[in-house]
């Protein structure tokens, strides 16, 4: 359950592009466009400031597993290249690169 608390977000984002894939919904494209622009600058930011890398990866004992993360990841980039919405597709697999870059510097 905790896992499920703390990954809310990735989740619902997870939902959100499943369902405005198979819905095809123009908007829903725009929205995640905006929402991997920014999680990539969020995370370009992290993989070259300590300070910020240290506020977006979980320090604590007992914390969601990464592996989480990037089952979504997988699922978020599979998803928008079944629907063909390849920048989407590549902006998904840059964050999921970056990602594993944050993860092993810490």
């Amino acid at each position: 359950m905790r896992v499920l608390k703390e990954a809310a977000v990735d989740i619902l984002v997870t939902l959100f592009i499943l369902v405005a894939v198979a819905l095809q919904l123009t908007w829903g494209r725009w929205v995640i466009l905006v929402y991997v622009v920014l999680m990539l600058v969020l995370k370009l930011v992290a993989l070259f400031s300590t300070g910020v890398r240290n506020l977006t990866t979980q320090q604590r004992r007992g914390a969601t597993p990464n592996l989480v993360y990037h089952v979504l990841y997988a699922i978020n980039t599979l998803a928008v290249a079944v629907g063909s919405w390849w920048e989407l597709a590549a902006g998904w697999v840059a964050i999921w690169i970056v990602s594993v870059l944050v993860d092993r510097q810490r």
